[in-house]
């Protein structure tokens, strides 16, 4: 999730008070990162560092839809195998691709790096049922 930037100006005088509601407004709605503040001219500038909390509650979403989705198939997988889900899928792993829902299998090779050659018969399938998944949520 991407940072963002916004500033502010809050004046003097009668002005001052709705400036001042409409920032507490803003920070409400807001993961704040960074503020600076310097005054300047008669008034306060604020430049705020932000992240969306809708991008947030958004992304922790898909990642437990996508979570959901890769239990059930490495779990049908691991029946079919006569394995332990954590031998066709492992948490972490699963964790990874959750997070960061890689849509190819280049996308799915850099988020799980090394580990990548372990499941590599899985692929294919792994970047299926992250799609599937999207696609259901749209």
């Amino acid at each position: 999730m991407s940072l963002s930037v916004r500033s502010f100006e809050i004046p003097g005088g009668d002005a001052r008070d709705v400036s001042e509601t409409a920032v507490a407004a803003f920070l409400s709605s807001v993961e704040v990162e960074r503020i600076e503040t310097a005054y300047d001219d008669g008034a306060w500038r604020l430049l705020i560092l932000f992240r969306d909390r809708r991008e947030q509650e958004e992304a922790a979403q898909i990642a437990q839809a996508v979570t959901s989705a890769l239990k059930h198939w490495r779990d049908r997988v691991a029946r079919t195998a006569g394995v332990d889900p954590v031998g066709i899928l492992d948490d972490e792993v699963l964790g990874a691709i959750a997070r960061y829902v890689p849509t190819t299998t280049l996308e799915l090779n850099i988020v799980l790096g090394s580990a990548a050659e372990s499941i590599s018969q899985h692929h294919e399938e792994i970047v299926s049922v992250v799609r599937d998944t999207l696609g259901e949520l749209v």
